[in-house]
């Protein structure tokens, strides 16, 4: 079984810096590719000077998040794609254990390692921590995270488990799954294509498996911080795009209404709170997601209901209250 490395780049000549060496160092037997996003620094001539075992190939263009990576896929030869931010370090080994996981399962096709904070030390990551999950509205959420609250790592995770996503920070996916599935959606640009690619893979009988023994170190907001307005944005339409692709009719008809209703009080208690940009980000996340209604309406085809019967309030509320977590 041959592994490749992916990390996507724009621009990112300081995180190549501090990042790369210890994937370098602590990723035995896998090829590592940089692609680059048409960056405008000095991010390639850094690699190739300080680096050379590390392959590179330049974009003519910034393609995004999706359509970089789905650039890239043809040209790498591994039966394993482990497509990771150009801000996450390790500082163990983790890829034998990605390996051995997939060779032992086979109905598994995407594997999310345990994602902990390059920031809080000892805490797990906003974007991913122990696996992802979805809440009975949709709301994405993750073991070891609700909301903005993240949870200390004391072991607790530590184990394999069934996942609904998993991160696009570390998101390793069967090469040959990844073709099947015709890759990330391009029309999403970046944020919440990889939610979108885990349920199709879902969809179609695959398994995603949260692997705590294989660890890396995130730092987080290398695009877009987590409060941005513009992420906000991008999250509310591409989510509301990804449920219009995978849901029956009469859940899609349950699921819009209650969106629609929440993404109202959001907004109320964003302009109650001068936060006016996250409220015009709301605004416009719903004017794009029915503008492109008609679109991802014709990509629906094998259809199932992703949610569970939990709200990621009441997660949020397990994470303030119980004693094994420590909230920054």
């Amino acid at each position: 079984m041959k592994t490749a490395i992916v990390i996507l780049n724009y621009n990112g000549k300081d995180l190549i810096a501090k990042y790369l060496p210890s994937i370098i160092q602590f990723s035995s037997g896998a090829d590592i590719w940089v692609v680059d996003n048409a960056s405008t620094d000095s991010s390639l001539e850094f690699i190739q000077n300080n680096h050379p075992t590390v392959k590179t190939l330049k974009l003519q263009k910034n393609l995004g998040y999706s359509g970089g990576y789905n650039a890239c896929v043809q040209q790498i030869d591994a039966d394993i794609l482990c497509f990771v931010n150009n801000d996450v370090g390790v500082d163990s080994e983790w890829i034998p254990q990605i390996e051995d996981h997939f060779k032992k399962h086979h109905k598994v096709a995407i594997i999310q390692p345990k994602i902990l904070s390059d920031v809080h030390d000892g805490f797990f990551d906003y974007a991913g921590a122990a696996g992802g999950r979805i809440d009975f509205m949709g709301l994405p959420y993750c073991r070891g995270r609700a909301l903005q609250y993240c949870a200390k790592d004391r072991g607790q995770y530590n184990d394999v488990a069934s996942i609904q996503w998993a991160s696009g920070a570390a998101f390793c996916i069967r090469r040959e799954v990844f073709l099947e599935l015709d890759g990330f959606d391009e029309d999403f640009f970046m944020h919440f294509e990889e939610i979108d690619l885990s349920l199709r893979a879902l969809a179609k009988g695959w398994n995603i498996h949260f692997l705590g023994m294989a660890q890396v170190n995130h730092l987080g907001g290398g695009s877009l911080q987590t409060n941005n307005p513009t992420k906000l944005f991008y999250n509310i339409r591409n989510s509301m795009l990804t449920y219009t692709k995978s849901l029956p009719l009469h859940v899609f008809i349950y699921w819009l209404f209650l969106r629609l209703a929440f993404d109202f009080f959001l907004g109320l208690y964003f302009v109650l709170t001068g936060r006016f940009k996250h409220m015009i980000a709301i605004v416009k996340g719903h004017h794009s997601y029915f503008y492109n209604l008609r679109v991802f309406w014709k990509k629906r085809s094998i259809l199932f209901n992703p949610f569970q019967n939990k709200s990621v309030f009441i997660e949020y509320l397990k994470v303030k209250t119980n004693a094994q977590y420590d909230i920054r």
